[in-house]
């Protein structure tokens, strides 16, 4: 995946709040997954840290040049990282929704026809 990206935000009565943004060019999920712990690491404070991890249908393919899928890769990494963080749901869906949905559901997060703003992004995050 050239470049593998990922928003690790928070999410608080439906708005989004991105505290930083993961771009990794030339990557893999294994990558991935090791970045999102040592950016994670700032947070945990001798707690572990409630993740909900959102995803796309394409990572629960199986690509021919890997043995296991995306997704496998991700739990794996989750179970053996159960003392940092506390795993409270995977949302893949089965399909991809279609890229105008996915823009439209984006653009009202932006501004919906109210004018209401639902995400914002951390003026020091790293984006």
């Amino acid at each position: 995946m050239n470049p593998l990206c990922s928003v690790l935000a928070q999410v608080d009565n439906g708005a989004i709040f991105v505290l930083e943004e993961l771009i990794l060019p030339d990557s893999n999920n294994a990558a991935a997954c090791e970045e999102f712990l040592s950016r994670t690491a700032k947070w945990s404070l001798g707690r572990r840290i409630p993740v909900s991890i959102y995803g796309d249908a394409t990572a629960e393919q199986r690509r021919t040049s890997a043995s296991r899928k995306d997704w496998q890769i991700v739990k794996e990494f989750f179970g053996r990282h159960t003392d940092r963080f506390e795993v409270q749901r995977y949302r893949v869906p089965s399909v991809n929704p279609p890229v105008k949905d996915r823009i439209n559901c984006a653009n009202a997060k932006l501004r919906n026809s109210m004018g209401q703003h639902s995400l914002r992004v951390d003026r020091t995050a790293n984006i």
